[in-house]
């Protein structure tokens, strides 16, 4: 009974860090009603991991947990209006999985909408 349950702990700590996902939490602010799009690639392969495209209620913002199987990666956020004017975007390389991203365009947006 011991060996089975020395093994299966020895199988399972070698196993779970091959299958564990990292989570980024991703807070877009802007104005209310605008169209949020988060897409996140592998900076080695260009592989896209993630996509989004959501609308923003009426708080102006907008929160997205990204799991990613990687440590790092590239995002790219996009504000666009409902006409599908592009009011701001931001792209970043290399980004730390697990470090928060809080990205503000709210005054941008305020701007374009007055």
């Amino acid at each position: 009974m011991g060996k089975k349950f020395s093994f299966l702990i020895l199988v399972l700590l070698i196993v779970m860090p091959a299958v564990m996902a990292y989570q980024t939490e991703v807070t877009v602010k802007t104005a209310p009603d605008m169209l949020v799009s988060i897409s996140v690639t592998d900076p080695s392969t260009d592989d896209k991991l993630f996509n989004a495209f959501e609308r923003v209620d009426s708080s102006g913002v907008y929160s997205e947990s990204v799991p990613t199987g990687i440590k790092v990666f590239n995002i790219k956020v996009k504000v666009q209006d409902n006409k599908n004017v592009i009011l701001g975007s931001e792209e970043i390389e290399n980004y730390n999985a697990g470090e928060p991203l809080v990205l503000d365009f709210a005054k941008k947006a305020e701007n374009t909408t007055q």
